[in-house]
């Protein structure tokens, strides 16, 4: 499986860093994030100056544009193949209510949703953000990111998943 990871927190974030190796059982994950924090810019895309991509690692990708861009860019460009699943984050902070209309993590899993690709975006709603708070938040991610590659959602249906803080007991959709 072609897994394709992204947020809007940047390339640098703990909760990208947790959730793409918390994938890895699952196939091949590429990461193309931004090269820096783009949150709350919601859906825009870059349309008036190029766009730039840098191999940090091998599939691992820095781009100096929104998350909206970082999927457009690894289904059209980076990537040789339509990726099985886009999944968004861990954000650093929940999206409930309307922060939804804000978020570039839920806008990313959006975009790839509107490009026929299955996509979750996951946020982990807490007080803190070291590497060890997201690692329930990837497990869960990964478990989910598994079943929805085994039972493919609805058409045009993205999962938003908001993971608690400390130890969850279990999953509610």
């Amino acid at each position: 499986m072609l897994i394709l990871v992204t947020n809007d927190d940047g390339i640098h974030s703990p909760g990208l860093r947790v959730l793409a190796r918390a994938l890895q059982p699952l196939g091949r994950v590429v990461v193309v994030a931004p090269d820096r924090e783009r949150s709350a810019i919601s859906h825009a895309l870059t349309l008036h100056s190029p766009l730039r991509a840098v191999e940090q690692a091998p599939d691992w990708w820095a781009v100096d544009g929104t998350p909206t861009d970082c999927v457009n860019l690894g289904i059209h460009g980076l990537l040789k193949a339509k990726p099985d699943l886009v999944l968004s984050g861990i954000n650093l902070g929940s999206n409930l209510g309307d922060d939804l209309t804000y978020s570039g993590t839920v806008a990313a899993a959006m975009e790839a949703t509107l490009m026929g690709v299955p996509a979750l975006a996951v946020s982990l709603a807490a007080e803190r953000f070291l590497e060890e708070d997201f690692l329930w938040g990837g497990r869960w991610a990964a478990r989910l990111a598994a079943r929805v590659a085994e039972h493919p959602l609805p058409a045009d249906t993205f999962l938003n998943v908001n993971v608690p803080a400390g130890r969850p007991g279990g999953l509610r959709v």
